[in-house]
């Protein structure tokens, strides 16, 4: 143990200390004390191990700035410090929840859910140590302790650090229920603006994004979009990381960090993913789950407290759900939903009932996805698997009745009845009507860039929909329109008359075709841009994250 000589109450409640005009090394804040962006990260780790309505008490609150967070976020906040000039500082509405006093006497009778403090126990004289534990778990049963170790870099700089101490002695000391940081360990300083970690499927690799190749189109897709985005506004010279959670093969964005869950695997409860998001619990200001089994906001994941393992319950994060509510109903976490269109939006909130916010993660790369240099054929084109809901072979009757030819592309899958996809390849003539199966992403494009449109029927039994389509935002990029059949979200979706026509039925095939031939297909770009590029969509979602990573729940 490292120890300097003790400093007095008054060193604590001298300006010089707070506002940096002492001039000497080791006295203070140097430049100043004030709400530095660690205090961002910090609150987010206690919100993630409380609840809202818990009583929290932070000791060695200062100015009162971790607090001021908690209680925006729904705690219960209160804190405690040895020095009347900083809670003097705080702000006027915060005062009445802010008490002078000393760490190895609490002037608490009423229990707190939960006890934190940041970089202080280091400045407690060791002979009040054992005190002052005791005085943490008489009024808190769970805490979270960020102590500055003797290993420290800078550790010896500031000459009020009395108590210097390695990891293992602190752990050693803290209460039972208590964890212990190191700052160092846990990197505040490198975290202290953000840290984003984007959560993948386990079911397929996240994709490469190049002109080899633009990967599967699916949910991975998508995630290798965001990490793309979120690293174009981050990097180490602004505090700023981006991990992802993913199975092997996963092919990443430069920057980002890896956390592989295992290999891919057509298993919808995802097992590998909790364990895996562990490590990433203490240091993660938002996490964007977008598997399918929800981990974070679900508690599957686990850390150790103390020895003894438990779930995480609250973890910071933003879950888009993929499905219709009324048809599929698994678990989903308690707060923090994200729907994907308002019609989605309802149904969540009437079948689950609880609240949700809409945040339309979808999105394709307008670089990639651009109208060709060749006039337009005389074909539509159909992109999906060959599912009775997806329309295939309503297409095929549709087009076939009005003699007008279409290419159908898409593969046909282990959960494909297998009857309908043989019915569908019957229908093909392999001239007017082709099956083309699973095609390259540059032949779907070059198909996407030729079509007079993309015919999507969606077919969905009655009181049912799709919550999104995926397929439709990445014609409208290359100029083409859409042409969808009015259920669940698609009149959300499409700009009725600029990147396309929600029509009825059948019936209104004719017309639409008609009318997609006269459409201005560089306004139907310019909006495809507008509300589908995926620089603009994570830009829409990055100030949700910003509010998540400081508390916000609904």
């Amino acid at each position: 143990m490292t120890t300097t000589t003790h400093a007095p109450e008054s060193h604590f409640d001298d300006p010089a200390y707070w506002d940096g005009s002492a001039n000497k090394p080791g006295e203070g804040y140097t430049g100043g004390y004030r709400d530095f962006p660690v205090n961002d990260l910090k609150a987010a780790r206690v919100l993630a191990l409380t609840k809202p309505g818990d009583r929290v008490l932070e000791v060695g609150c200062a100015f009162g700035f971790v607090v001021r967070r908690l209680r925006d976020a729904g705690r219960d906040a209160h804190g405690l410090d040895i020095s009347g000039y900083a809670l003097r500082r705080a702000s006027p509405g915060l005062r009445p929840y802010l008490v002078q006093g000393q760490a190895h006497d609490l002037p608490f009778h009423k229990p707190f859910d939960f006890l934190c403090s940041f970089g202080m126990l280091e400045h407690v004289p060791p002979d009040l140590v054992a005190r002052t534990m005791h005085e943490f778990k008489r009024v808190a049963p769970r805490g979270l302790l960020s102590v500055t170790m003797a290993t420290d870099p800078d550790a010896t700089a500031d000459s009020s650090h009395a108590n210097l101490r390695t990891y293992a002695d602190w752990k050693h000391l803290a209460p039972e229920g208590y964890e212990v940081w190191s700052d160092a360990q846990e990197g505040w300083a490198r975290q202290a603006a953000r840290r984003w970690a984007v959560v993948s499927t386990g079911i397929y690799p996240v994709p490469a994004l190049n002109a080899a190749g633009y990967g599967y189109g699916g949910i991975e897709r998508l995630v290798a979009l965001f990490l793309r985005g979120l690293m174009a506004v981050s990097g180490p010279s602004d505090g700023r990381h981006v991990a992802c959670v993913c199975p092997e093969g996963s092919v990443l964005p430069r920057g980002v960090e890896r956390f592989v869950t295992g290999r891919p695997a057509m298993d919808f409860g995802e097992s590998g993913s909790g364990p895996t998001i562990a490590p990433l619990a203490p240091v993660t200001s938002c996490f964007l789950d977008f598997s399918h089994s929800k981990p974070v906001g679900r508690a599957l994941v686990r850390c150790s407290m103390s020895g003894v393992t438990q779930p995480i319950p609250y973890l910071p994060h933003l879950s888009p759900i993929w499905h219709d509510p009324k048809i599929m109903q698994p678990p989903e976490p308690g707060y923090n939903v994200v729907a994907l269109s308002e019609w989605q939006a309802e149904r969540f909130r009437r079948v689950y009932q609880q609240d949700c916010i809409v945040l339309d993660p979808h999105c394709a790369d307008a670089d990639y996805f651009r109208p060709g240099g060749a006039p337009r054929e005389d074909y539509l084109v159909f992109i999906g698997r060959l599912d009775p809901t997806k329309g295939a072979l309503e297409a095929i009757e549709a087009c076939r009745a009005l003699r007008q030819k279409l290419v159908l592309v898409g593969p046909i899958t282990p959960g494909d009845a297998p009857a309908y996809a043989q019915e569908v390849l019957k229908a093909c003539d392999g001239v007017d009507i082709q099956y083309r199966g699973e095609v390259s992403e540059a032949e779907k494009l070059t198909l996407l860039q030729g079509a007079k449109a993309l015919f999507y029927p969606v077919s969905y039994p009655a009181g049912q929909g799709e919550s999104h389509s995926h397929k439709s935002t990445e014609p409208m990029l290359c100029g083409t329109p859409v042409i969808i059949y009015d259920q669940g979200a698609m009149r959300e979706v499409v700009d009725e008359g600029v990147t396309g026509f929600v029509i009825p039925g059948r019936a209104g095939l004719e017309q639409a075709i008609l009318a997609c031939e006269t459409l201005d297909r560089a306004a139907c770009r310019n909006r495809a841009v507008q509300r589908w590029d995926y620089r603009g969509v994570v830009a829409k979602w990055l100030p949700v994250m910003e509010e998540v990573a400081r508390g916000a729940r609904w």
